[in-house]
Parts: structure tokens; C-alpha cells; sequence
């Protein structure tokens, strides 16, 4: 009897060190995965002209990119006919200090010495441009094409109620400096600008659905982004798939730099009546 009670509590023992260990692990990769997979993209398509005669694409990607890094972004966009930049420019520490960086890497890359710059940017990123512009001014930037999502940008106060710690040791403190940051929209009328609003849930939204809601009602609205735009449009997408499904709107990102609408083919698409019906219907 007092074998076998030896043996479950070394068995015991035992599980409980491995699942400790996996978790270090884990944590270790998602914290220090953004080292391997999101490093900047710098692809430069007309190196013989002077900067003064080419156009550039910044893309500022979000927090999605720890996960999913930011191959398959560049990958399509490279040779499009534009010079692309994808900076790693997010801080572990402070909305303030990403700006900072994403300013140090337009200088160093000179980027204000372009005909035309044109931006990309998800949720993140969308809130660290317009931090930008407002600090630096529009300089050559001649378009802007946001990605905003009604249910992941409740994410980060979702995951700071909901699990804290392990969101503070994956994202460092930007996740709640970012969450206490009030969006400042780009009224700059010289600007084109442009928004995508994704109309999925993802798995991470669904699994906090029951915070994420005590917000209140999730309208798709665009009037309700608090951004003024000269066109949107509706993508049948959630956030995660933004990162790797570029066949379904990178195309509409370049349709607007050369038009400054986007297609009538996007336009077509409309939001769901449950954003979380992905996951309801498994």
C-alpha cells in the first residue's frame, strides 16, 4: 500500500514537472518567437531609380504577428511594382516607444524620400500611424488603408481581465498600455484612406466571447470606427487570417493605391449575423 502511494506521487510528480516544463517552453517560444518570425521585410524592386521617382508600401503589422509572423504579407506584396517595407517595430513596453521605433526605421530607411508612401496597417499598427501623423505630419504619405475589427480590438482588455499574467509574459506591458490607449483617428484630408472591417471572430475572441461582450453590443458599423474614409469595405475574414490569407484582399490593397476605392467585387460583402458562427457550427 505504501509502494503504490510512493508510485502515484512520483507518477504525480512527474506530470506536474513535465507540464511545467512544456509551459517554460511554450512561453519561451511565443516570447522570443517574435525574433524568428517577425523580423522586418525590406524588398526594394527599383534600386537604380532615386527614391524621388518610386513608390513604397509600409505594412505595420499587430500583435498577430507573434503568432503568425509576417512571410506571407511580404511574399505577396513583392513584386507588385512598389519597394516594401514591413518593419518589427512593436515594443514589449509602451504604445509611445513602438512610434518611436516605427520613426527611427522610416528614417533609417529614408522612407520620406519616396514619391509616394503608401500604409498598411492592422490594428496595431493602424493605432501607431495615426500616432505618427499626429506627431510628424503626413509628410509624402499619400495612402492609408486600415484593417479594424469591431471584436478583436476588444481583445487586449478581454486577455488583460481574463488571463493578465500570461498575456503580461508573452506581450510584455504594451498589451496594457495599448489597451488604456484611446484611439486618435487620421483626419488628414490630403491622405486617401481606406477600411477593411473584418467580420469573423477568432478562436482567441471566442474563447473570451463572455468578456469580450460585456462590453456591449459589437456593431459593424463603419460610422461607429471613429475614422473618417473615402471608402470601406466588408472582408469575410477574422483577424488570424488576415496574416495568411492575402488571396482574399491583398489584391484590394493595391486595387486602392492605384484607385483609391476599392473593387466593386469587395463591396459586395457583408458583414454575418453571428461573427461567431466558425466556431458554434463544430
Amino acid at each position: 500500500m505504501i509502494l503504490k502511494r510512493s508510485f502515484q506521487n512520483d507518477f504525480f510528480n512527474l506530470v506536474m514537472m513535465l507540464q511545467v516544463r512544456t509551459f517554460i517552453l511554450l512561453m519561451i517560444y511565443l516570447t522570443l518567437g517574435n525574433q524568428i518570425y517577425s523580423q522586418s521585410h525590406v524588398f526594394i524592386e527599383y534600386s537604380k531609380l532615386p527614391r524621388a521617382q518610386r513608390e513604397a508600401i509600409l505594412v505595420l503589422p499587430g500583435f498577430g504577428s507573434k503568432a503568425f509572423g509576417t512571410k506571407k504579407i511580404a511574399k505577396f506584396f513583392k513584386n507588385k511594382g512598389y519597394d516594401i517595407f514591413i518593419p518589427k517595430y512593436i515594443s514589449r513596453k509602451t504604445v509611445q516607444e513602438s512610434i518611436e521605433n516605427l520613426d527611427k526605421f522610416i528614417l533609417k530607411h529614408e522612407l520620406k524620400e519616396y514619391k509616394k508612401l503608401h500604409v498598411f496597417s492592422y490594428i496595431f499598427g493602424t493605432w501607431t500611424i495615426n500616432s505618427w501623423l499626429n506627431k510628424y505630419g503626413s509628410n509624402n504619405i499619400a495612402t492609408l488603408i486600415f484593417d479594424r475589427s469591431p471584436l478583436q480590438e476588444r481583445a487586449p482588455a478581454s486577455l488583460m481581465k481574463d488571463m493578465p499574467f500570461i498575456s503580461k509574459l508573452i506581450f510584455g506591458n504594451v498589451m496594457r498600455d495599448f489597451n488604456n490607449t484611446p484611439y486618435l483617428p487620421a483626419n488628414d484630408t490630403s491622405i486617401v484612406k481606406g477600411i477593411f472591417i473584418e467580420t469573423f471572430a477568432t478562436k482567441l475572441i471566442y474563447k473570451h466571447k463572455s468578456t469580450a461582450l460585456k462590453k456591449g453590443p459589437v456593431t459593424f458599423d463603419v460610422k461607429a470606427l471613429n475614422q473618417s474614409f473615402d471608402d470601406f469595405c466588408y472582408l469575410p475574414l477574422n483577424h488570424d487570417e488576415m496574416y495568411y490569407q492575402l488571396d482574399v484582399f491583398g489584391n484590394e490593397v493595391l486595387h486602392f493605391i492605384k484607385n483609391g476605392q476599392f473593387s466593386q467585387h469587395a463591396k459586395q460583402v457583408s458583414f454575418v449575423e453571428n461573427p461567431f458562427i466558425k466556431f458554434e457550427k463544430k
